[in-house]
C-alpha cells in the first residue's frame, strides 16, 4: 500500500490544511527555496526547516501534538 510523505512523517489531515494555508499565503515549496540563494543557499535541510516553520506557523490551532511532533527536527545518530 502506498502512503503519502511530507516533512516528518505520514501526510495527515492537519498538516495537508496547514501546507495548504502556507501556499496560499505565497509560501514557497521545497525546490522553490533550494533555487533562490536567499534563505539556506541551496541547502535541501534549511528549505525542510524553512517548510516546516511555515507549515506550524500557518497550522495554529489546527495541528494536534502529534502532527506537531511530526513536524519537529530529529537529530539523526
Amino acid at each position: 500500500m502506498y502512503k503519502k510523505m511530507l516533512v516528518g512523517g505520514l501526510l495527515t489531515k492537519g498538516i495537508k490544511e496547514a501546507y495548504k494555508a502556507y501556499k496560499k499565503s505565497g509560501g514557497r515549496s521545497i525546490t522553490e527555496i533550494m533555487k533562490s540563494g536567499v534563505r539556506g543557499a541551496g541547502k535541501r535541510k534549511d528549505a525542510k526547516e524553512d517548510l516546516k516553520y511555515g507549515i506550524k506557523m500557518h497550522g495554529r490551532g489546527k495541528l494536534t501534538k502529534r502532527e506537531l511532533a511530526k513536524l519537529r527536527w530529529r537529530k539523526k545518530l
